[in-house]
């Protein structure tokens, strides 16, 4: 995408995307230094302790906000100074989501392919997919968590 075309696309967003987009650009580098450091499964059970109680009895969470915090996750990964994994990604959202109170859940998947192994990470909230790929990434990987 040319410079001006984007520069457009980033003039016109809204004071609440470009929240979103910062705090994506921000969390992403931290996703990664805290995976180094302390590994997948304290990570996620960090993330988990900041989720608040009830957002996992929110009866109808706020998709549109859902969808547009993956959108600038996904945008701040790709075009911010960090290229973030879809690990990262769906640790960053997933986080976004349930300060907000959205019941979002963090996926990994394996896959045999023509390379070997692959592994990813994606949100799901209810039977949408936000983050990862779209709702076909749960068959091409088997659901390890």
């Amino acid at each position: 995408m040319a410079m001006p075309a984007r520069l457009a696309k980033l003039r016109a967003l809204s004071g609440a995307e470009w929240r979103l987009l910062l705090s994506a650009a921000l969390l992403l580098p931290l996703a990664e230094l805290g995976l180094r450091l302390f590994g997948f499964q304290r990570c996620r059970r960090w993330i988990g302790q900041r989720i608040p109680e009830g957002a996992a009895a929110e009866p109808e969470p706020d998709l549109a906000w859902a969808t547009t915090a993956a959108r600038m996750v996904a945008t701040a990964a790709r075009h911010g100074p960090y290229r973030a994994s879809c690990l990262r990604q769906a640790l960053v959202l997933w986080f976004l989501l349930g300060r907000r109170g959205i019941p979002a859940r963090l996926r990994i998947g394996a896959a045999m392919g023509k390379d070997g192994f692959n592994a990813h990470a994606w949100i799901e909230l209810g039977e949408r997919v936000l983050i990862g790929g779209d709702e076909r990434v749960r068959e091409r990987y088997a659901t390890l968590l």
